[in-house]
């Protein structure tokens, strides 16, 4: 299974065939699908030669959804009555938890959301970063 795309616009795949035998190589080049991606044709974006599924938009929308959930999950223990933050530091995290409700309607892909994630007293932006496995 080939990736067939414009020479002009190599990311926009346009159709996905098996043959590639009748193809106008000067308008247009090609792929080979691995087969492992086959499943989810016509997903698929062509970069450096290397051919790329992109998820469609419900498939997206639902990858951020259980993201999210999880984030949630993770800020619950802000909310809890006990918790020893400053006024400040509570506003932060109830302000982030809305957005997080707020999202997948507001998510732009490639929003780097952890940059403006409230941070638990002593841990760096970086340290945060370093130990999430993040797919955005």
């Amino acid at each position: 299974m080939y990736a067939i795309y414009e020479l002009t616009n190599p990311e926009r795949v346009l159709r996905v065939d098996t043959s590639v035998e009748s193809l106008d190589l000067n308008v247009y080049g090609y792929a080979q699908v691995p087969s492992e991606l086959e499943q989810h044709s016509p997903y698929f974006s062509v970069i450096d030669n290397q051919v790329e599924y992109i998820p469609s938009k419900e498939e997206d929308t639902k990858r951020v959804r259980i993201n999210r959930n999880g984030l949630l999950e993770d800020s619950d223990w802000t909310q809890l009555p006990d918790v020893q933050l400053t006024d400040d530091e509570l506003a932060s995290w109830r302000q982030y938890r809305q957005e997080l409700r707020d999202w997948p309607g507001t998510y732009i892909p490639g929003d780097k959301w952890w940059e403006t994630i409230p941070l638990k007293p002593g841990v760096t932006r970086e340290e945060y970063v370093s130990q999430e496995q993040f797919s955005y």
